[in-house]
């Protein structure tokens, strides 16, 4: 599957054990919080702390793994497919975040990602 990605965008890149233990809203939530904190902390940085996010994301998932009152969003899928699971999932929660940079030339271009780039659509 190819995601085409321009310069700046944030790239946050975790196993299932965010994605079992965070519901994505949450995980928007959370690099919301982040890139409110860094404003806050360092004016003239655009975007979030990378590294700090990456903590964010990952301490946030590690608690919620703990917690076995709440449905994660395994918990909760696994319901819909007629299958009893409750609480959370523990797991390893590796998260990575990265800010995509590009060379000067055209920021805006997508970015083709491995192997050749596609063929250029046919004009209307």
């Amino acid at each position: 599957m190819r995601v085409p990605v321009r310069g700046g965008d944030l790239l946050v890149l975790a196993t299932d054990g965010l994605c079992d233990n965070v519901a994505e809203e949450e995980v928007l939530e959370v690099i919301e919080a982040s890139a409110a904190q860094s404003a806050a902390e360092e004016p003239e940085r655009l975007g979030v702390d990378e590294h700090a996010l990456a903590t964010a994301l990952a301490t946030r998932a590690y608690e919620h793994s703990l917690d076995r009152e709440v449905d994660s969003p395994l918990a909760l899928l696994a319901k819909d497919n007629d299958i009893m699971w409750g609480g959370r999932r523990p797991a390893d929660i590796p998260v990575i975040v990265a800010r995509l940079h590009v060379p000067a030339a055209d920021p805006d271009a997508p970015l083709p990602g491995p192997g050749h780039p596609p063929a250029a659509p046919p004009p209307p």
